[in-house]
């Protein structure tokens, strides 16, 4: 799998299996793994983000592996078409469940921003050539809306990765205090980023599975395709979901595909955004100083922490290529 969502979705299960295998990962963001021993396989691919990421990484890559005793593909395609989850999709292809203190993500650098005030990443609304998910997206416009409402209190910092013919904005560009538009941070330094911000404002992607893994607050304004991107598809009851709010469609569009023209107003958003915010003290609700954050800046994911954790070095005979 080569989305960066999937990929932290992923981790936990590869933590699990290096404990025991020598294992061999073809992935675009070997950083995502880096303090786990395994050894990474260059995918090749053809989709612009990932080649850029692989193309920038520092990492040693390994050549790819012959005879291995198993080879195992990772998708959540069936667990969909049978109604189940990402993480229920993933435990099928690895045959193995999930342990949800495993559901971290590896010592992070320092933010590319450092301010004394609080961070708003903003994630906007944007379409690509190569995955034209326009179903899934939301309405732009409920995303501005919920940045104009921090714009007092917050620093706002918009990241993307825009480029002419590939993949561009939808409605209007947020005006932030700071854009990171066109792909300037590597996938650390993004990640990094998201970890020192006070809440994550954007669409379904993959700010959800690195919220839940940093431990930051992320409220998501759904669009349609849940089939795929409901909320049950993507969070799991054995994780820390806490900090996770969705803006919902009142009549949210359940269908699977990326070219359905669902509907997806939302009359009463002031109201849910409101809500999540009392619910966690934002924005001066629910008796807070105005920000939600427990330790903005840190990078402390469930039993992690800056200092790189003691990994098993157990290896075997057996080699398993993902």
């Amino acid at each position: 799998m080569q989305g960066l969502g999937d990929n932290i979705f992923q981790r936990p299960f590869i933590k699990v299996l290096s404990r025991e295998w020598d294992i061999f990962l073809e992935t675009a963001w070997p950083e995502l793994y880096a303090d786990l021993p395994v050894k990474f396989v260059n995918p090749q691919t053809r989709l612009r983000t990932q080649a850029k990421n692989a193309a920038r990484s520092k990492i040693e890559w390994a050549s790819r592996p012959v005879g291995c005793k198993q080879v195992r593909r990772n998708s959540y395609v069936n667990a969909f078409r049978g109604g189940r989850s990402i993480i229920a999709g993933m435990e099928e292809s690895f045959g193995i469940k999930l342990n949800a203190a495993d559901f971290d993500l590896p010592p992070l650098p320092p933010s590319p921003i450092v301010i004394g005030k609080p961070i708003a990443f903003v994630r906007p609304v944007t379409l690509r050539r190569e995955w034209h998910n326009a179903a899934r997206n939301p309405e732009p416009k409920y995303i501005a809306d919920i940045v104009e409402t921090l714009r007092n209190s917050h620093y706002i910092v918009t990241v993307a990765d825009l480029e002419p013919n590939a993949e561009w904005l939808i409605g209007p560009p947020i005006r932030a205090d700071h854009a990171f538009m066109c792909g300037e941070l590597n996938a650390m330094d993004m990640l990094a980023l998201l970890a020192a911000s006070d809440i994550v404002i954007g669409g379904v992607g993959w700010i959800i599975p690195a919220s839940i893994a940093l431990r930051r607050h992320c409220f998501v304004v759904l669009g349609g395709q849940g089939g795929h991107n409901a909320p049950d598809k993507i969070l799991d009851r054995r994780l820390d979901c806490s900090r996770i709010g969705f803006a919902t469609p009142e009549n949210f569009c359940r269908c699977i595909s990326m070219r359905h023209n669902c509907n997806k107003t939302i009359s009463n958003l002031p109201d849910q955004w409101r809500n999540y915010c009392r619910r966690h003290g934002l924005n001066g609700m629910g008796g807070s100083s105005g920000t939600i954050s427990e330790s903005a800046g840190t990078q402390l994911a469930p039993g992690s922490s800056h200092t790189t954790a003691p990994i098993s070095s157990a290896t075997s005979d057996r080699q398993i290529a993902i």
